[in-house]
């Protein structure tokens, strides 16, 4: 009776090691996935403030140019603060295809693993 309890408590034994093997991949995975996670909302956050940004400038953009029509002034493309306006718009466009290249570029890395 005692060997087939020792025999019990080996193969339990066992059993809990590959229980404990398996669980720490797990872990080690979610952990990974948690990161990847938490990467991509940041980078998700950036994007949208990026996005707010540029809603902010173009309606910056559209003072000016409406300051201009209301002065009967339709000669603003030569305008220092239009052409800030313009640069402004372009560079967070800019930032914004990057953050996007970024997100996709980050979510094929961890599709490959």
């Amino acid at each position: 009776m005692s060997q087939m309890w020792e025999n019990i408590i080996n193969q339990s034994g066992k059993y809990s090691r590959k229980v404990l093997e398996k669980s720490k991949d797990y872990f080690n995975k979610a952990v990974d996935k948690g990161e990847e996670l938490s990467q991509l909302g940041k980078i998700q956050f950036e994007i949208e403030k990026l996005k707010r940004d540029l809603k902010t400038s173009k309606a910056n953009l559209g003072e000016v140019v409406f300051n201009y029509y209301e002065k009967q002034n339709t000669n603003y493309f030569n305008n220092d603060e239009y052409k800030i306006c313009i640069e402004e718009i372009d560079k967070l466009n800019l930032y914004i295809a990057e953050r996007e290249k970024a997100k996709v570029e980050l979510k094929n890395q961890s599709e490959k693993e």
